[in-house]
């Protein structure tokens, strides 16, 4: 039986690093992928969605293409509505035998989860498979200097030569060096 990994999307930014991250596991494991989009429906006496159908199809055939053209070899993307989002993808993953769920997280304040709430976190606490939350890739991290490289920025901040331990100047300000 081969490995499922169902990625949860939206097509904002941390969901696209989310499904980067399936991409790359999907491939070193040789898993199937699915990715999904819920469209969440707005509650009240008619059927109001958030997206339109063509923008879902947009972000799908996106994220499909990507993940083919990082060397996913089982692909499929499905999209369906729902009141939970979280809920419905929980269910998803339960009927279809996925063994793990990966999602991109953003950096909201708790003020705005508190409001909104969060699919992430629902994801987490009642899924019945492992559950991975992207935030950030390390290609997406600031490069780190070399310590040495780092010692001699220091050094010409205070005005020092790197073999020259006497300061030349007698006030240092303090600033980033990054």
């Amino acid at each position: 039986m081969a490995f499922r990994i169902l990625c949860g999307i939206d097509g904002q930014e941390p969901s696209i690093k989310g499904t980067r991250a399936a991409f790359d596991l999907a491939v070193q494991s040789g898993a199937e992928l699915s990715i999904c989009m819920v469209n969440p429906i707005v509650p009240g006496r008619a059927v109001i969605t958030r997206w339109p159908q063509e923008h879902i199809n947009r972000v799908l055939d996106e994220a499909v293409c990507h993940a083919k053209w990082a060397g996913v070899l089982k692909v499929k993307s499905e999209t369906w509505n729902a009141i939970d989002v979280a809920e419905s993808i929980i269910s998803y993953a339960d009927a279809h035998n996925v063994d793990l769920i990966v999602a991109g997280v953003s950096d909201r304040s708790s003020m705005i989860r508190a409001l909104r709430g969060s699919v992430a976190r629902e994801l987490i606490a009642r899924a019945n498979c492992p559950v991975l939350m992207v935030r950030r890739l390390r290609e997406d991290a600031a490069p780190i200097r070399p310590q040495q490289d780092e010692e001699v920025q220091l050094l010409r901040a205070v005005n020092l030569h790197p073999r020259d331990e006497r300061p030349r100047r007698q006030f240092l300000f303090c600033k980033d060096l990054s």
